[in-house]
């Protein structure tokens, strides 16, 4: 009698614990809102911008624009109707061969305008196809907006 009611408990416990890991999970994760790249969009040439139909957007931009492999590259980004922005990071991957990923965490130029540094890697295909992802986080939302973008090897 006693070894069920000892397993009746753990039981009841691992339930709560499950219930309580439930909760936190959905109170605390947030879904990814996509922003949607605004078409023709080429880095090397200008900014590129991604937005939804409530009105918010991003701006993405890459210096220098030739996008030099091996050297610092600035990354600025432009938000707009997105408040309370708390923290804005940029990841790059490889499209056409794996690459690992690069990673910049932007600082706050002022309230709307963001930027940091990056270096991209050499690889050994003289072109390559890149994909920058703009994760913004506010308080209530994280959006995601994506680039594509290419380098050459001279």
């Amino acid at each position: 009698m006693k070894t069920w009611a000892l397993y009746g408990f753990v039981f009841l416990l691992a339930l709560i614990m499950a219930a309580g890991g439930f909760w936190y999970w959905q109170t605390q994760s947030q879904q990814v809102a996509e922003l949607n790249l605004q078409v023709p969009c080429d880095l090397r040439k200008a900014a590129c911008t991604a937005s939804d139909s409530a009105g918010h957007s991003v701006q993405f931009s890459i210096t220098p624009t030739t996008i030099p492999l091996m050297q610092e590259l600035t990354l600025r980004v432009q938000v707009q109707q997105l408040l309370a922005v708390q923290t804005i990071g940029v990841k790059i991957d490889g499209l056409n061969m794996y690459m690992g990923y690069q990673y910049a965490k932007l600082e706050a130029v002022d309230q709307h305008h963001y930027q940091g540094k990056l270096i991209l890697p050499v690889c050994t295909e003289a072109h390559m196809q890149w994909q920058a992802s703009v994760l913004i986080n506010t308080p209530e939302q994280t959006y995601r907006a994506a680039f594509p973008f290419d380098t050459f090897r001279q």
